[in-house]
């Protein structure tokens, strides 16, 4: 059985040219599989990191857009509370002292 083996590789060998062409039909092969299968790999990591990039990209923005609008609301609220005070305080003034 051994000798069917090896005389099937010399087989292969002779029709690749000999033993170094045969050899390096062999690598090339091998690296070709092996990029491929690296090609894969290295689509689905920048698929996932695409994918990463983008919802950090969407969770920033709703932070921002959060911190946005409540600076805005404090502002507003600060600014009714002192026009409450403003005018509380004329009314306060324009009132006749009753208690003479």
């Amino acid at each position: 059985m051994k000798d069917w083996d090896y005389a099937e590789l010399v087989k292969d060998a002779k029709n690749h040219g000999g033993p170094e062409e045969y050899i390096e039909s062999i690598k090339e092969n091998a690296f070709e599989e092996g990029r491929e299968s690296r090609n894969k790999e290295v689509l689905g990591v920048f698929i996932g990191g695409a994918g990463a990039a983008s919802a950090i990209a969407f969770l920033w923005s709703k932070w921002k857009n959060r911190k946005e609008r409540r600076r805005r609301e404090r502002e507003e609220a600060q600014k009714a509370e002192k026009e409450l005070v403003q005018m509380l305080t004329e009314a306060d003034e324009e009132k006749p002292d009753t208690t003479e």
